[in-house]
């Protein structure tokens, strides 16, 4: 007989399944559990007003400012907004998210969830980068269209969730 605990806290469910812990029993015979994997929707992300241009350069700065080191390059961290035990999928980001964008990328405003503020180099494992202002926008113009292409992507497909086995 296998048992099966599933720690649960918050946000403990990755694009890889819920976090848990699987105890065996010598000479068991039930069958190993598979969890189903619901990613939720991404949500309607807000107004894309930058031109194609300001949507390459925030891909650049993506990669400059290694965004892409914890959130992927993808944008796609982890198939969901979380916090406090993974890396937010950045296409995933609420409104609240949005409209603080440059408190976030800039002030470091969740620096104690592992987010620097990237105006503030000396905080940073890099020093000598620092982000402007400008810099912030195009980073948040090409997140917005990453999350537009997601977003739309699910509409397309007719479905809200996606569900993996």
């Amino acid at each position: 007989m296998v048992a099966v605990t599933t720690i649960q806290g918050p946000n403990w469910t990755l694009k890889s399944g819920p976090v848990r812990l699987l105890a065996f029993k010598l000479g068991g015979a039930v069958p190993f559990p598979t969890p189903k994997i619901v990613v939720p929707p991404v949500p309607e992300p807000p107004e894309l007003t930058a031109d194609a241009a300001t949507i390459k350069k925030g891909e650049a700065l993506y990669r400059k400012f290694v965004c892409d080191g914890c959130h992927s390059p993808g944008l796609d961290g982890s198939g969901a907004w979380v916090e406090d035990g993974a890396v937010p999928d950045l296409r995933y980001a609420p409104p609240n998210v949005h409209r603080d964008w440059y408190a976030i990328v800039l002030g470091g405003s969740h620096w104690d969830k592992g987010m620097p503020g990237f105006a503030d180099p000396p905080k940073f494992a890099f020093p000598h980068a620092k982000m402007t202002v400008a810099d912030a926008e195009a980073l948040h113009a090409f997140v917005i269209d990453g999350a537009w292409k997601a977003y739309r992507g699910e509409q397309a497909q007719g479905h809200a969730k996606k569900e993996n086995y």
